[in-house]
C-alpha cells in the first residue's frame, strides 16, 4: 500500500481542524434569513453526467484534429477558452454520447485542487460537437434558469459551499454527485433570473470576442475584451449576491429606472464589434 502525504501550512491545518470548516452554517443561515425560497440544486437537476478521458486500452488518444475536447484548463471565469482545448476521435465521441454538452448545460469542475468549483455555460456560439473530461460534470437543469444557477455557483454563496463539501483533506479534492445535488440555491423571482441570463449572455459576447481576437493573434484586443468581460461578470455576481441579501421586501424592479442603473451601465458589441451602450 502506498501512503501519500499532503503537506499543508500550520494555519491551514488548524483551519481544517475546526468543525465549522466542514459545514456551511454561515451560508445556510444567511440564505435561510434572506426570505427567499431555498432549495437543493438536486431538486432542479434533470440530468447530470461526468465526462471521461481517452482510454489507451480502447486505442483512444488525443488527436491533432477532430472533435473538440474540453479539459479543466479550458474553463476560465468568463467561459471556455477553445484555444487550449484538445481533440478526440469521432469513435471516442460516440462512446461518450451520454456526456456530450448541449446549449444551456452547466459545466462544473468537480475535482482538482485550485480548479474545483470552476463553472461555465454551454452557449450557442460553441461547437455543436464536443466532449468533456472526467474532471467536469455536465449539469442539465429544469425549473430554474441555468444562467442564474451558474452565477450562484460562481458567487460566494456557491463557492463557499463547494469548498466545504469537497473532500479536501488530501491531494484528491473532489465533490461527488450527491454533494453537488445538496448545494443550496436561493430561488429568486423568474424576472430576476431572466435578467441574470441577459447580462450573462452580454458578458459572454465579450468573452467570445476576446477568444476570437486571441485566435487571430491580436493579443491587445484579446486582453482588452477579456478584461471587460471579467468586469461585467464581477458586476453580475455582485448584483446577484446583493439581491439575495436584500430580502424580498426590499426587492424593487422598476422598469423606468432599469435602463441605466443595473450593473453600473453595461456595454454591448454592435455589428462592427465596437462597444455601444446597452439598455436593459
Amino acid at each position: 500500500m502506498t501512503i501519500t502525504y499532503a503537506w499543508k501550512s500550520v494555519d491551514e491545518i488548524k483551519q481544517r481542524m475546526e468543525p465549522s470548516f466542514w459545514v456551511v452554517p454561515d451560508v445556510s443561515d444567511e440564505l435561510a434569513q434572506s426570505g427567499f425560497p431555498v432549495s437543493p440544486l438536486g431538486q432542479f437537476i434533470a440530468y447530470m453526467k461526468q465526462g471521461d478521458v481517452p482510454r489507451k486500452g480502447r486505442g483512444e488518444k488525443y488527436e491533432d484534429v477532430g472533435i473538440t475536447f474540453i479539459e479543466v484548463i479550458s474553463i476560465i471565469p468568463t467561459g471556455i477558452d477553445f484555444e487550449t482545448a484538445k481533440y478526440i476521435s469521432r469513435k471516442q465521441h460516440t462512446r461518450l454520447a451520454k456526456s456530450r454538452p448541449r446549449p444551456r448545460d452547466v459545466l462544473l469542475v468537480r475535482s482538482g485542487k485550485g480548479s474545483i468549483g470552476k463553472v461555465a455555460i454551454v452557449s450557442d456560439e460553441m461547437p455543436e460537437e464536443m466532449n468533456i473530461s472526467g474532471h467536469i460534470n455536465l449539469i442539465r437543469v429544469e425549473g430554474i434558469n441555468p444562467y442564474y444557477v451558474a452565477t450562484v455557483l460562481k458567487s460566494s454563496f456557491g463557492q463557499v459551499q463547494i469548498e466545504r463539501l469537497s473532500s479536501g483533506v488530501s491531494r484528491q479534492v473532489n465533490i461527488g454527485f450527491a454533494k453537488i445535488r445538496s448545494i443550496h440555491i436561493p430561488v429568486l423571482p423568474k424576472s430576476i433570473q431572466l435578467r441574470v441570463e441577459e447580462r450573462y449572455k452580454q458578458m459572454s459576447r465579450f468573452h467570445h470576442a476576446a477568444m476570437e481576437a486571441k485566435a487571430a493573434g491580436n493579443e491587445a484586443e484579446h486582453k482588452e475584451k477579456l478584461a471587460y468581460a471579467e468586469q461585467l461578470l464581477d458586476e453580475l455576481i455582485t448584483y446577484v449576491e446583493k439581491t439575495i441579501r436584500a430580502r424580498p421586501q426590499a426587492l424593487k424592479v422598476e422598469a423606468s429606472t432599469s435602463r441605466r442603473k443595473s450593473f453600473g451601465g453595461f456595454m454591448s458589441l454592435d455589428r462592427t464589434g465596437q462597444q455601444s451602450d446597452c439598455v436593459a
